[in-house]
């Protein structure tokens, strides 16, 4: 199925499910799933947990996805896809998700530094010959066509409850399935300022609880997954914090202020990143990084002066259409920004995948399409055709091992590009600022300088070693304008060697990155 963005006005054949609970079951009504011979279980019914339901099912496996609520979330990230991604969903037979939520067609990204600009527009596709296209929406509107694609689904069932725990063998060897229990409604967790642990999970009073198995459980429960810890590997896996980004939403009901419409846009004059992309023709998402694992305080207003703060130097048309909505704000979201490598977990009877697995900073909006990759991997390799017996867990860990080397690559590429750019993009000291300032007069060339970080941009490259040669290509043209500085004879030794020192930092930024994503645990 090929995604169509003349199509994204079309509703969709499933939109008639998106708002039915009909097709729910809850705790309550959940007793004969325990009797049901489910051969895979899916927790977590986000982006990518519900894509791997989805595909499961149409190959012919009998699936159960467990979520805590299918209520529509409203999250400030996971709001664009690259092309990468939306690739990814073409090989699942999942593009018509687009449609009919008022998406906006992404063609590429405009990146302002210093009162100059460039333009990086997405590769063309080398068999058509046309531009590729990314897609950016309302998070909650496009998982929600994904949710009613599940419930259409004869082979899938769907469950609102908690997965409390998994379920092992009495010697801890193998996850046989898992253990839920009611999750009361509990809201969409997610990292506002404001978040709380759910009530659920702090409450001392007993719950009854219901055991359903299943020969692989596939764990896709996201940035706060609580199964990481779950005695999968010797090498404790917790997200490294980054920053965090805060949120809101620019209205433009008349005319759109942004300088570059259906483009994603970065903002590098501050003194942090600023994001912007389209959700909708009306409706533009704002992004402003705060660097550090610690925020301002937003009850006493310091969080708001920053954000203000960061608007200024905007261009004038659009910082008042920053400022206006920013002051119609009642309440700035806030979600963290974290890393976690990908080391491989091979536990018989269970695989992580997307955000559960494998995170990065979200700067290059790659976390759907590495997550939506993995969907295609692993269920390429799951499906009944090329694993016969699930329950020949020797076999299943096989598949599941040749599905995360084939995603490797494009991983790497992903994870190290979006932490280096925002080592970059925010830097904090000088060699740090002339690898982001050679890295923008870089894309200003042109030509192989556009075009080779513009497909690793957007996941349609995949190849560490062109990830490696532009790092550096940039690096080595920050010397040269270290070097360049020097106005006599005298001074070009200091500026040698604050050149060498750049290199040494931008190696010190990558090489770290690469080894993380490449050593086994």
């Amino acid at each position: 199925m090929e995604f169509d963005p003349d199509k994204l006005d079309v509703l969709p054949s499933f939109a008639k499910f998106i708002n039915d609970r009909s097709k729910i079951f809850t705790f309550a009504n959940s007793k004969n799933l325990s009797f049901e011979k489910y051969d895979i279980i899916v927790v977590g019914a986000g982006p990518i947990g519900a894509a791997m339901a989805i595909v499961l099912a149409r190959a012919g496996r009998k699936v159960l996805i467990v979520e805590r609520s299918w209520d529509k979330p409203d999250r400030i990230v996971g709001e664009l896809m690259q092309p990468g991604g939306v690739k990814a969903l073409e090989n699942l037979g999942l593009a018509d998700v687009f449609y009919g939520i008022d998406a906006v067609q992404v063609n590429g990204y405009y990146v302002e530094f210093c009162e100059r600009n460039v333009y990086i527009p997405y590769n063309k596709n080398t068999q058509t010959g046309k531009s590729l296209k990314g897609v950016s929406f309302h998070h909650g509107d496009f998982l929600m066509n994904l949710r009613a694609a599940c419930k259409m689904e004869p082979n899938l069932d769907c469950l609102e409850a908690e997965v409390d725990s998994l379920i092992k063998t009495p010697d801890e060897k193998i996850v046989i399935g898992v253990r839920i229990k009611d999750s009361k409604g509990s809201k969409n967790s997610e990292a506002y300022l404001d978040f709380e642990l759910d009530s659920s999970s702090q409450n001392p009073e007993v719950q009854s609880q219901l055991d359903i198995t299943a020969p692989l459980t596939v764990i896709a429960d996201g940035i706060y997954s609580k199964f990481r810890q779950n005695n999968f590997t010797q090498k404790s896996r917790k997200p490294k914090l980054i920053s965090h980004f805060v949120g809101f939403v620019l209205k433009h009901e008349k005319e759109n202020p942004l300088p570059r419409p259906n483009n994603g846009h970065v903002f590098l004059s501050s003194f942090t990143p600023i994001l912007m992309y389209q959700m909708s023709q009306t409706e533009t998402r704002v992004l402003v990084d705060v660097p550090g694992t610690k925020l301002p305080s937003q009850s006493s207003g310091a969080l708001r002066q920053y954000i203000e703060a960061a608007g200024d130097t905007l261009p004038e048309k659009l910082k008042d259409a920053y400022l206006s909505s920013l002051n119609a704000t009642k309440r700035l979201k806030v979600m963290t920004n974290s890393s976690l490598p990908s080391h491989k977990i091979c536990f018989p009877g269970a695989v992580f995948v997307g955000d559960a697995y494998n995170m990065r900073h979200p700067l290059t909006g790659a976390g759907m399409t590495v997550g939506l990759w993995d969907v295609f991997y692993l269920s390429t390799n799951l499906s009944p055709k090329n694993l016969k017996n699930l329950s020949d867990y020797s076999l299943q860990l096989g598949a599941v091992n040749k599905a995360y080397n084939q995603r490797r690559s494009r991983a790497l590429v992903l994870n190290v590009m979006s932490v280096a750019l925002y080592s970059l993009f925010a830097a904090d000291s000088e060699p740090y600022r002339n690898l982001r300032d050679a890295c923008f007069q870089y894309f200003e060339f042109g030509g192989d300088a556009i075009d080779g970080p513009s497909g690793l941009l957007s996941g349609t490259i995949t190849n560490p070693i062109v990830l490696a040669y532009h790092f550096f290509a940039v690096a080595i043209y920050a010397m040269f304008l270290e070097i360049s500085k020097a106005n006599s004879l005298f001074m070009i030794i200091p500026h040698v060697y604050k050149s060498v020192y750049t290199l040494v930092v931008a190696a010190y930024i990558f090489v770290p990155l690469i080894l993380e994503e490449i050593l086994p645990n």
